[in-house]
Order: structure tokens, then sequence, then C-alpha cells
């Protein structure tokens, strides 16, 4: 899976996987969770890592660009062992884009920010577009809004 399947407002699959110390974090990419949920354990090796399990739920491209997946905002997931409460269950995952071609990646520098709402993640991610632009003018930057719904001890 690629960060540009995660940015692409085309594509109908909803849940992501999140790996929290792996050189590629980014990890299966799937419309339902239940197969995520069934294939985990398989495909993800097990390591000193935390595996979010998200849920899509915006992307922001420039200030003013917002789309908003409400469906997905609106699905409810079944209980599982993994449930935990979340005080702020809403993240913000940053991506830069050197010129148009290439692709985007996950940023090294405040890459990650924790919300307690959609509407405070959105807010956030509109105002960093704006000041990452202001800094940075020759790059491109998008925001992908998700919310988590586990957060799974992924170690041996």
């Amino acid at each position: 899976m690629t960060e540009e399947q995660l940015l692409d407002v085309k594509d109908d699959r909803t849940y992501f996987v999140y790996l929290t110390n792996r050189q590629n974090p980014f990890s299966m990419f799937e419309r339902n969770i239940a197969d995520i949920l069934e294939r985990m354990h398989d495909e993800i090796e097990t390591g000193s890592t935390n595996l979010w399990v998200m849920k899509r739920i915006g992307i922001v491209h420039c200030p003013e660009t917002l789309s908003y997946f409400p469906d997905n905002e609106l699905i409810v997931e079944g209980k599982t062992i993994y449930d935990k409460p979340q005080e702020q269950p809403y993240l913000t995952f940053l991506f830069s884009k050197n010129v148009p071609a290439s692709p985007s990646l996950l940023s090294s520098h405040e890459a990650i920010a924790h919300h307690a709402s959609f509407e405070n993640a959105a807010e956030f991610s509109a105002e960093k577009i704006q000041s990452m632009k202001l800094r940075h003018p020759e790059l491109e930057f998008s925001i992908l809004c998700a919310k988590l719904l586990y957060d799974i001890d992924w170690h041996q």
C-alpha cells in the first residue's frame, strides 16, 4: 500500500493500519474492518510497535479544500477484544510532496497530531497546511484525518 492510495479521495476503502515504529508505517487498506482483523496476525510481523487500526474520515489538500467522508464517520464497528476508550481519537497525518510527479510521503517532522473531534482535526489541518506553505512554498502538503479505533500492543 502507498500513501498515495490513502490520500486518493476517489478510493472507497475506509480502514487502514498504521504501525507506530516502522520504516514503512502504513499497512493494509481495506473496505471492511473485518478483513484487517482477520488477516493482521498473518500479514503484519510483530515487534516493538503499536498497531493502530484507523478509519479514514477526511483529507485536506489545501487550507480551503476538505474532502470529508461522512459515511465513514457514521459506521459503527462491532465490539472487539481491542476496544479501549480514547480521549483524543482523531489523528492527523501530515504528508509532503517535493514536486508534482513525486509521491506524497509522511512528513518526518510534526507528522502526527491528536484531536478530540473531527472538527478540531479539520481546523488544525487547514491551519497547519497554511503555516507549512508559508515556510515551504515550494512543497505540496496534504493531511489525512482519521479516527483511531484500536491501539494494539504489537509486541512479541
